[in-house]
């Protein structure tokens, strides 16, 4: 198996998005399956999305006189790649091979729906800091303070994973997903305490292999309405390639 980097993600520089890719082996073992946790202190690691697919990351409150482990983990394919990495005292981040150069992540192509799970660790593999990102989400829409946005949880894309968010704290919502406007039933949900309402779609049980469905959620102020492509329909480099060159689905 190549390694991340050279499937999915390339080092970038900040003046440059298209030069300095980082493809060479990282010398840190892995060691995601003790990371898995939120960190016990504040979350100290930011992505800002600079344009479609591409994250300049920030480090708050840490000592920019230390190193530190950058871990970058697809969440489909499960590759893994780990750099040394420094912090200016911008809060930006740099290889230490490159501390000129400030960092950027660049995710293309990727499957569309395909999420990286980014890791900040001290040298002692201490987790300092985390940022879940989706270059271009399965469904990725804004409407009247309401978002939904929506990933793959597997290689064939037969399991999606939605988190909807801008609702009221325990808000009633009633959802419908199905083929077309009459498949499927308003059915109650009742979001978080903080409004959000996370859910898994798994059209697959139905014998099919792959499509297009509608997503309907009503809620106290405005209803959302989405189409969303699963499994083999959603097996093509190019959605990825495509949203990348054009503005989100945001209504």
């Amino acid at each position: 198996m190549r390694g991340l980097l050279h499937h999915f993600i390339s080092f970038l520089c900040l003046c440059s998005l298209s030069g300095c890719g980082i493809k060479s082996a990282s010398p840190y073992e892995p060691m995601i399956e003790s990371i898995e946790s939120p960190p016990q202190r504040p979350n100290l690691l930011f992505a800002e999305e600079m344009e479609k697919g591409a994250y300049k990351l920030f480090v708050d409150q840490l000592d920019a006189s230390q190193h530190y482990l950058l871990y970058v983990r697809g969440n489909v394919n499960r590759d893994t790649d780990c750099q040394e990495v420094l912090i200016h005292p911008d809060g930006t981040v740099s290889l230490t091979s490159m501390p000129e150069k400030r960092l950027v992540l660049s995710f293309e192509p990727t499957l569309l729906g395909e999420s990286f799970d980014v890791f900040l660790l001290s040298m002692d593999k201490t987790l300092l800091g985390l940022a879940h990102l989706i270059p271009f989400p399965v469904i990725n829409t804004q409407i009247e303070g309401y978002s939904i946005q929506g990933e793959i949880l597997n290689q064939t894309a037969e399991c999606l994973f939605f988190t909807a968010s801008g609702f009221d704290p325990e808000e009633e919502v009633l959802m419908a997903s199905g083929l077309n406007d009459e498949d499927g039933h308003l059915t109650k949900y009742t979001a978080s305490k903080d409004g959000i309402l996370r859910f898994i779609e798994n059209p697959a049980y139905r014998g099919r292999r792959g499509g297009k469905r509608k997503l309907l959620m009503i809620g106290k102020k405005q209803r959302i309405e989405a189409e969303y492509l699963w499994g083999t329909k959603l097996l093509d480099y190019s959605h990825a390639f495509f949203q990348s060159r054009t503005k989100s689905d945001s209504t």
